[in-house]
């Protein structure tokens, strides 16, 4: 069973880190991740897994998460512009990074990446 808290801090800390990281090593901004049909070439392995991800993941989600993660918004500066309460943020965030890490594990091995990142933390 899944650590559902345990893997959304472990999602967070990755996007956190690991996504700026990456974005640098390719000369990017985070907003760059916002076009459509990016493709392994302009991105790069990691960054690709990471964008295809986001963008599997439920489109109820996909908004807070962009704002988190591509805008760098607070979570306070992400609830309001996208007009939803702080219950709902939270919901979205957990689930929303659950999922990411779910779509994750899946990505990576429809891409047959070796070794692969597990992010999914289970009880």
């Amino acid at each position: 069973m899944i650590n559902q808290k345990a893997t959304r801090t472990n999602v967070d800390n990755f996007l956190k880190k690991a996504l700026p990281h990456f974005l640098l090593m390719r000369g990017m901004k985070n907003k760059y991740l916002f076009s459509k049909d990016l493709e392994l070439e302009q991105l790069g392995k990691q960054l690709f897994i990471i964008y295809h991800t986001f963008n599997r993941i439920n489109p109820k989600y996909q908004p807070l998460l962009n704002k988190l993660y591509y805008d760098e918004k607070t979570m306070k500066q992400a609830r309001k512009e996208l007009h939803i309460s702080h219950d709902t943020s939270w919901k979205y965030k957990i689930y929303g990074l659950n999922e990411f890490a779910i779509q994750f594990n899946k990505v990576q091995q429809e891409l047959n990446i070796k070794p692969s990142l597990n992010l999914i933390i289970y009880k």
